[in-house]
């Protein structure tokens, strides 16, 4: 068995960050969303997946950060 050499694919170089779970406060997502809107390092991309009680609160809260960083001219980090 001799394996094709592959083509090297180009990645992006912004490292995504995941929370995968329960939308439950005992996982903590709503954490989260504060924490992004702390957040002040290089450009990150935030995926939320799940489903739970506290999804739309987290969805909302997205929402109106990533509003607020395009009002602000801010690159969007969310």
């Amino acid at each position: 068995f001799f394996p094709k050499p592959q083509e090297h694919k180009t990645r992006s170089t912004v490292p995504e960050v995941l929370f995968f779970g329960t939308f439950i406060t005992l996982q903590g997502p709503q954490v989260i969303t504060k924490a992004i809107e702390q957040y002040e390092g290089p450009p990150v991309k935030w995926r939320f997946l799940g489903k739970g009680p506290l999804r739309s609160a987290c969805e909302q809260e997205i929402n109106r950060l990533k509003n607020e960083l395009s009002t602000y001219g801010a690159p969007s980090k969310v």
